[in-house]
């Protein structure tokens, strides 16, 4: 389980930018999920209440997850705006066990697996220095 986790984050680091896959459930708990994870990175890391959020591709205008992320970052606060503030990036790939989430932020980027049922997780593959 941990060479594919590791696979899969490596895997991930071709594109630089927010995306999100599109086999990832639009169920509400997942995206519950997902979406308080980013949100919990962000309030733990932010210097402040502005961000730059980098949007998925054009073609994923409708994922799963960004409407809901801007909703929930609004709740907690946080203001959007085009430039001047710390870059929020995020990347959804759904994996065999589950889902991977990787979000870079402020300076730091971050891992972590929401398991499937019957899997243990979530679990935090790695947190790091942003390059």
């Amino acid at each position: 389980m941990a060479t594919l986790l590791l696979a899969a984050t490596v895997g991930g680091c071709a594109y630089d930018g927010s995306y999100v896959d599109p086999r990832v459930s639009g169920e509400a708990a997942s995206t519950q999920s997902t979406v308080a994870a980013i949100v919990r990175i962000v309030a733990s890391e932010a210097d402040g209440k502005a961000l730059v959020l980098e949007p998925p591709p054009n073609e994923q205008a409708n994922n799963a997850i960004t409407s809901a992320l801007v909703a929930a970052l609004a709740a907690e606060g946080f203001t959007l705006t085009e430039n001047g503030a710390p870059v929020l990036k995020y990347q959804v790939t759904p994996l065999a066990a589950g889902e991977l989430l990787r979000v870079a932020f402020n300076g730091s980027w971050s891992a972590l697996f929401f398991a499937s049922p019957g899997v243990s997780g979530p679990l935090v593959v790695r947190k790091g220095p942003s390059a």
